[in-house]
């Protein structure tokens, strides 16, 4: 049997044609949007990103957790250690705990549009993941989540939010799921 090519239906031209107008007119109202912004924009951006690094520095977030976790390349790897004890790990040891509600303000208005929550584990416990939750009546709508993850001692959870819109407030906290 001889193979033949069909031309494609005049229906899925159509509807291709109308994806692909659909899809690059969002990219060209972006476009105009964003250079529309100028110069107060760039500012009150280069004010948080020096906020958010200040802030990420002063918690000590581990730099694992923010780099997604990624082995080093720069090294070879050592010789594998011997195996430990087993552990009496149970989800009864787990523990969750919430950090203060951090409040951002609209972006533009100054630092305050950058802030941070800490959800720290009781004592004696450390914390094996973590993240944060929008809160009422604000929850974040379009916010930049600079930093989230464990401090570099394991005893709590950091949070540093940007707020990206000029429009409306933003409040959320961290929270810490504790075991030890």
């Amino acid at each position: 049997m001889k193979g033949t090519s069909r031309l494609p239906s005049p229906a899925l031209v159509v509807s291709l044609v109308a994806l692909f107008v659909a899809l690059s007119g969002g990219a060209a109202a972006a476009t105009v949007v964003a250079s529309q912004q100028g110069a107060t924009a760039d500012a009150a951006r280069a004010q948080q990103a020096t906020r958010v690094a200040n802030l990420t520095r002063r918690l000590a977030l581990s730099s694992s957790s923010r780099s997604g976790g990624m082995v080093s390349s720069c090294c070879p790897r050592g010789p594998r250690g011997p195996r430990g004890a087993n552990g009496g790990f149970t989800t009864a040891n787990v523990t969750y705990v919430d950090g203060p509600v951090a409040h951002l303000c609209q972006l533009g208005a100054g630092s305050c549009a950058v802030g941070v929550s800490v959800a720290a584990c009781p004592v004696g416990k450390v914390a094996i993941g973590g993240g944060w939750m929008g809160d009422s009546p604000d929850p974040p709508v379009a916010a930049t989540v600079a930093a989230n993850a464990a401090a570099n001692d394991k005893t709590g959870w950091g949070v540093v939010m940007v707020n990206d819109t000029d429009a409306v407030t933003a409040s959320y906290h961290a929270f810490a799921a504790c075991a030890g």
